[in-house]
Parts: structure tokens; C-alpha cells; sequence
């Protein structure tokens, strides 16, 4: 956040009006504020409840590829831990 506002002191300083120097300046640092706390909504913490994931165990699914019309099935060994 630091290295933003930082940036756009540096641009700023890249015009040679000092009113518009500020102006670009005010202007960046505002929508780098917007943006910062747009991104850190507060979440309400929680959560819980959804998708608990892959079950543990094996399963043994069949992987098909197709390569130039020719079709291969390969059964393969899957281990969740």
C-alpha cells in the first residue's frame, strides 16, 4: 500500500504544473484508498458447513484419451489420505 501511494508521489512529481501535480497525485492515492479497502472486506468469519471435501480411500477410475481419433482407456489406482 505504502509502495503505491510511494509511486504515485513519484509520477506526480513527473509534471511540471504543481497543480497538476497534485491533482494526478490525489487522484491515484484516492483510487489506490478505494481499491485497498474495497479488497480487504471484513469477512464475518464462520463459515463452516459447505463441502467437506474428497473422501478418504481408493477408488479405481478409467481415464480415457482420445489422440487422432484413436481412443485409449487406462485404469489407474487413486489413494486419498
Amino acid at each position: 500500500m505504502l509502495a503505491c501511494i510511494f509511486s504515485a508521489a513519484l509520477l506526480a512529481l513527473g509534471y511540471r504544473e504543481k497543480r497538476l501535480r497534485w491533482i494526478v497525485a490525489s487522484v491515484l492515492v484516492t483510487g489506490v484508498l478505494i481499491a485497498a479497502s474495497a479488497s480487504c472486506g471484513g469477512g464475518s468469519g464462520g463459515g463452516g458447513g459447505g463441502n467437506p471435501g474428497t473422501p478418504t480411500g481408493t477408488t479405481n477410475p478409467v481415464v480415457n484419451v482420445t489422440i487422432n481419433g484413436v481412443t485409449q482407456s487406462v485404469g489407474v489406482t487413486l489413494n486419498v489420505q
